[in-house]
């Protein structure tokens, strides 16, 4: 089962796209994704994809109140979907300031 965890401290405003070039970015096989995060200030926004489904739409917010560098726990709240082989999984964050994005993605093939 992979597991990728990611941490991205930025200094000010800036673009931060963690699973580029991860080698499940693309979905050998069909999956259950399941993706949690959450940033040290108010105000980052964030879009999250998989395959043609749209899990967070442009301008979320990401939920505050994390830990800089502490994964968030699996028993908050989580993003979830059933992903086809052959989907991308992109998660795309904008930081509105200095601050950090900590989180996780788990993929579990199923079928």
């Amino acid at each position: 089962m992979p597991f990728f965890t990611f941490t991205n401290t930025a200094a000010g405003a800036e673009t931060f796209n963690p699973l580029t070039g991860w080698q499940y970015e693309y979905l050998p096989f069909p999956a259950l994704v399941e993706i949690a995060f959450s940033s040290t200030i108010i105000g980052d926004t964030v879009v999250v994809t998989s395959g043609s489904d749209s899990l967070m739409e442009a301008g979320s917010p990401v939920p505050a109140g994390g830990t800089a560098g502490v994964i968030p726990a699996t028993d908050q709240p989580l993003l979830e979907d059933l992903a086809a082989a052959g989907d991308r999984l992109k998660i795309a964050f904008n930081h509105s300031g200095a601050g950090t994005i900590t989180g996780w993605v788990r993929v579990t093939q199923v079928g």
